[in-house]
């Protein structure tokens, strides 16, 4: 039983990093997709490209996804510290 016992809590110390690291390349591979080469695609159909045109469409709608990472951060948090409240 203790060996179940320290096999768990060790365990949380390979299972957490991995998860982090999991969620990091999906949060990642979202980005790259919906902010980053949305706009590649985007110029790779137009012939006439300007260097500054292309800066300012990533800004803005980076700026669009702003709000919602601000949201889901504010979000986790939330929740983090509603778990972890001390019962009543």
């Amino acid at each position: 039983m203790k060996i179940k016992k320290k096999f768990f809590s060790g365990g949380s110390w390979f299972a957490s990093p991995a998860l982090a690291g999991l969620i990091s390349v999906v949060v990642f591979v979202l980005i790259r997709k919906f902010i980053l080469e949305k706009v590649k695609i985007f110029y790779d159909i137009k012939l006439n490209i300007i260097a500054s045109d292309f800066k300012t469409d990533q800004l803005n709608i980076g700026l669009r996804w702003l709000p919602v990472f601000y949201a889901v951060t504010i979000m986790i948090n939330v929740f983090s510290i509603l778990l972890s409240a001390p019962p009543r």
